[in-house]
């Protein structure tokens, strides 16, 4: 190892570290990605609470307060809904009926889909490394615009531990 490496060792991994979380997101969209393997039909159930809405919320918007929502739960095992906790698919029902209902109250053409599939880290699925069958799946929403067809994803339970918003699915 050269001089230079071994004396600034330290401030070369602080420095990483640094750049890393500055660039989370990119860095994240570059080297994960998910395969969406099942849908789930919408299911209409009222979990949210009643609230006075600007009338023309955007996209953006109802993705963001839709986040805020989904950030009061704590992740957990299993789901329990009284207690405020959820795993990736509690999390993934919570967002996809809450973002339904500002859609439907809003008139928009933006629906959310809770999907099943598997992540990849470059090209490697990195769920086959778990033998416990809670972790050879993730959970996460499709947001799909039904006059489109143009769709963007998001993770609401990474988005909870990470800030991390959008991440890609493949084919």
């Amino acid at each position: 190892m050269s001089k230079i490496v071994k004396k600034y060792k330290f401030l070369l991994i602080f420095l990483l570290i640094i750049v890393l979380l500055l660039f989370k997101n990119e860095v994240f969209y570059l080297l994960f990605s998910y395969k969406k393997v099942q849908n789930f039909s919408e299911q209409t159930i009222s979990i949210r609470e009643k609230q006075q809405f600007i009338s023309d919320l955007d996209l953006e918007i109802m993705i963001n307060e839709t986040l805020n929502y989904t950030n009061k739960l704590s992740f957990a095992y299993n789901n329990d809904y009284y207690k405020k906790k959820a795993n990736c698919s509690g999390y993934a029902f919570t967002f996809q009926n809450y973002f339904n209902s500002l859609a439907k109250e809003r008139n928009s053409i933006y629906r959310a889909f809770h999907v099943r599939g598997v992540i990849y880290f470059l090209s490697f699925n990195i769920n086959r490394l778990f033998k416990d069958p809670f972790f050879k799946t993730h959970y996460y929403i499709e947001i799909k615009n039904m006059k489109t067809n143009e769709t963007i994803f998001i993770d609401p339970s990474l988005y909870d531990y990470t800030g991390i918003k959008f991440i890609k699915s493949c084919k």
